[in-house]
């Protein structure tokens, strides 16, 4: 089973002021989080790739398919750069070009999230259809499906285990960056959270409710029981818990 995960509402919160989003919009302007988005070409007939499915609300572009956790690809900074504000244009030249640097903002471990990255680097104002057009996309995450087929109708369980652990610091990185002259030397360094949670496992533990709407996909497995009543050996790799 693949569950899409939805992105915490802080991080949406944490990026809105980027994009010229604002819970006070009026209903129905690009800036309410509840406009109904699609993506068309400027200026010139043709078609433009969508990179998620749309007609959409901008909340679920930004909380089901855009991956606000993960920093920028080399790729997303590439397509960006040309409409970013000089000084910040400028810097981003200066990371792509720095293999070394470009290591530090894309180390999974210290895990940059986008409000972050573009934060530390000063911008004020992102255009928001590139934001949306070219930021990492959200990834399915797979799950073994728990509980047994001939259980009742429409229901599934799953074992999910929560992960978290404390937040990595971000001052050695800002200072590395400092250091290499990718970031000003007056660059704040991002404030986070005291903990760092998985995005998909925190999502079904603590903010799952009964009622919401779900993105899964069921994949079809190969293993199946033989019919005979023979003992079995059965060995897995921890990845989840299945009846058998």
């Amino acid at each position: 089973l693949a569950l899409l995960p939805e992105t915490p509402p802080a991080d949406i919160v944490a990026i809105s002021s980027l994009l010229g989003i604002s819970e006070a919009s009026k209903p129905g302007d690009i800036g309410d989080l509840d406009c109904c988005i699609t993506f068309t070409p400027q200026g010139q007939a043709g078609t433009v790739p969508r990179p998620f499915p749309t007609p959409c609300s901008l909340r679920d572009a930004l909380s089901k398919y855009c991956d606000l956790r993960r920093a920028p690809t080399r790729q997303m900074l590439l397509s960006m750069q040309r409409g970013l504000e000089p000084e910040v244009g400028r810097r981003v030249t200066k990371l792509l070009a720095d293999k070394v640097a470009m290591k530090i903002v894309q180390d999974e471990a210290l895990a940059w999230t986008q409000s972050e990255f573009w934060a530390a680097l000063g911008a004020e104002r992102l255009d928001l259809g590139a934001f949306l057009q070219h930021c990492p996309r959200q990834r399915p995450r797979p799950y073994t499906i728990a509980s047994a087929t001939r259980g009742a109708a429409g229901h599934l369980e799953l074992c999910v285990s929560l992960l978290s652990r404390p937040s990595h610091p971000l001052d050695a990185a800002v200072a590395a960056l400092k250091a290499r002259g990718i970031l000003d030397a007056g660059a704040a360094v991002p404030q986070r959270s005291p903990r760092w949670s998985g995005l998909s496992s925190d999502w079904l533990c603590r903010r799952l409710r009964p009622g919401d709407s779900v993105l899964l996909r069921a994949r079809p497995s190969s293993l199946s029981l033989q019919a005979a009543d023979v003992p079995l050996l059965l060995v897995a790799a921890g990845a989840g818990g299945a009846p058998f």
